[in-house]
């Protein structure tokens, strides 16, 4: 799965996407023999989210904006601690 998916190296840990993931191990589950697919490339549509928030209501989107709001800000504040501290984000192969 690694060479397949590659992956982003962020210090000592590898970081891969977690669609691909979990698509893959359902599909796993399935069929001991699947090989991974590019499961992403039809997924920059936001209908899904977008009909999940309507139907949840507004108990529920004010719980995302509150998650995704405290995400913004851990990855703010660690893009600022990478920059001052010099550690490279790269790429996994």
């Amino acid at each position: 799965m690694k060479r397949w998916y590659y992956g982003y190296h962020f210090g000592r840990f590898d970081v891969y996407c977690p669609w691909d993931v979990m698509n893959y191990m359902r599909d796993l589950q399935q069929n001991p023999e699947a090989a991974p697919a590019s499961y992403w490339k039809n997924t920059s549509d936001d209908a899904v989210i977008r009909s999940f928030i309507e139907y949840a209501g507004s108990n529920i989107t004010k719980k995302l904006e509150t998650l995704l709001a405290r995400l913004r800000h851990r990855i703010f504040q660690k893009a600022l601690s990478v920059k001052e501290n010099g550690t490279k984000i790269k790429r996994c192969r």
